[in-house]
């Protein structure tokens, strides 16, 4: 009995040595493959008109719901962050030898464990835009990034009124148009770039204005449309004569008022500073999503070149690191949200410490440290990783922004002075990405130091002890304390640990 590859064989053979039988099934495979094609086509063109078609409908009886009156709701006060850590900077004492050190344990009061990335929001359906020969597209420029959109089709929307009534007509006006081909753009958009949940918005927003006036009821109804056909959940609610947009986060905004519905905190997208009662529209969306500020990755702009930032490293007179940080990049983090991926407050530090850095840090700081680490003891690389951290001129955030602000790395990189919670943000960030090593920061009110998780046994000092793992302590802003040392007055029952990797 011949087996399959000796059948494939002797097929091949009578091919060749038939030419008529050769032509004749090349030509039966040709139109084998165009039924093939054109049954996918039709498959794809009938799930397009399914997906098309559900969401046509939810759309409708959504705008049909908003005509029921909007429940009156109190917007809550802000809630306070936890206390702004700006110490006064204390110096070791360099006639003390580096291995002088008398472990101690640290008591903390508690171990704040920061929820885990969201997984990415989702329309309730794919949105699969109809595929035009040749697509008129609007051009716009987002955070110094040149993008382009399919044009949309919502020209002429207007609001003279923003009671029920006048909010659900202009949603079914808006779902008349078809619009998929600019969300599914602007998707695509979100997911090249990167942009986290929030970056999101900000595309959304500045699409809305490039045809209508900011914070006007249509620039407003447009947000909320393209947002909530992205999947995220999204109210629409008067304040006074203003529309505005709230969305669903599990995080705390501390720049914001908030209100309670369902279980849930909404927050306002524009801080309109609104002190009177609001009425909100509870119809919910399906498959609707909480907005994350969780950064996974780094945003993409355009490279707009900052000047170039030179770190002398204390101790490390042959060390110098040189990097020119993103402009548009820095531009985005001035405009994020100050707030939490969760309920707790102390979660603050771990959204920014958590968030990878840029390609010009991996480039030229991260990837320059790891030639320098290279072969020597865990003691011997948080020596100079520690000294790196601790070689940043130290100001006060009121005296320089007003008030308490935390950097991203790159900002430490790119503004002149930095505080203790930027000092250890800037140093976990390196040992994680250098060394590989477990990390977490450590609150005590009125200051924010570093400990890491060695695993080589070289460095000893003072230590918490967490899940079984000790962390040795790491003070960034001890000044120029070796690692293991915590600076005077820190050890108490106060602490709150907060790991980050």
């Amino acid at each position: 009995m011949l087996n399959i590859n000796q059948n494939i064989l002797l097929f091949t053979c009578f091919l060749f040595a038939n030419p008529i039988a050769a032509q004749t099934f090349s030509e039966e495979f040709k139109k084998e493959q165009a039924n093939l094609q054109a049954e996918f086509e039709t498959f794809r063109k009938e799930t397009k008109d399914d997906y098309e078609s559900f969401r046509k409908k939810i759309n409708q009886e959504y705008a049909e719901a908003l005509k029921d009156p909007w429940h009156k709701i109190n917007i809550e006060p802000r809630i306070e962050r936890p206390v702004e850590p700006d110490p006064e900077p204390v110096v070791w004492d360099e006639d003390e030898p580096d291995d002088n050190l008398s472990p101690s344990p640290i008591i903390i009061k508690d171990v704040i464990t920061p929820a885990p990335p969201a997984p990415p929001v989702t329309p309730v359906e794919p949105i699969v835009p109809t595929v035009s020969p040749d697509p008129v597209r609007t051009s716009i420029t987002f955070y110094g990034t040149p993008v382009k959109f399919a044009d949309h089709n919502w020209k002429g929307l207007t609001l003279s009124n923003i009671d029920e009534a006048s909010i659900s007509t202009a949603w079914g006006w808006l779902n008349d148009r078809n619009s998929d081909a600019t969300i599914a753009d602007l998707l695509q958009l979100r997911d090249s770039m990167a942009l986290p949940d929030w970056g999101y918005f900000k595309l959304v927003d500045e699409v809305a204005r490039e045809q209508y006036k900011e914070n006007s009821p249509e620039h407003t109804m447009i947000m909320a449309f393209i947002l909530s056909q992205s999947g995220y959940k999204i109210r629409l609610a008067r304040e006074g004569n203003f529309l505005n947009l709230y969305f669903e986060s599990p995080g705390i905004f501390f720049d914001r008022g908030y209100v309670m519905t369902d279980g849930a905190k909404l927050w306002p997208y524009n801080i309109h500073n609104w002190n009177g009662g609001i009425y909100i529209s509870q119809v919910k969306f399906p498959g609707e999503q909480s907005l994350s500020v969780a950064l996974n990755k780094t945003p993409v702009f355009k490279y707009s070149p900052a000047e170039e930032r030179e770190v002398c490293v204390k101790n490390y007179p042959d060390v110098k690191l040189n990097v020119a940080v993103n402009k548009n990049l820095i531009n985005f983090y001035n405009d994020y949200p100050v707030a939490t991926v969760d309920n707790s407050q102390y979660s603050i530090w771990a959204n920014v410490a958590r968030t990878p850095a840029s390609k010009e840090i991996e480039q030229n700081v991260y990837s320059k440290l790891r030639s320098l680490v290279k072969d020597k003891s865990q003691r011997e690389a948080l020596s100079l990783l520690i000294k790196v951290a601790q070689s940043f001129p130290y100001g006060y955030d009121n005296d320089i922004w007003g008030d308490d602000r935390i950097f991203w790395m790159e900002e430490s990189w790119f503004y002149p002075f930095s505080d203790c919670e930027d000092h250890a943000i800037n140093f976990v960030k390196m040992v994680n990405a250098v060394l590989n090593l477990k990390t977490a920061v450590v609150y005590y009110p009125g200051h924010l130091y570093s400990a890491i998780a060695t695993t080589d046994g070289t460095l000893e000092g003072d230590y918490i002890i967490y899940n079984g793992i000790k962390y040795i302590v790491c003070d960034p802003t001890y000044f120029y304390a070796p690692p293991g040392k915590t600076a005077p007055d820190m050890i108490n029952s106060d602490a709150i640990l907060i790991p980050v990797e």
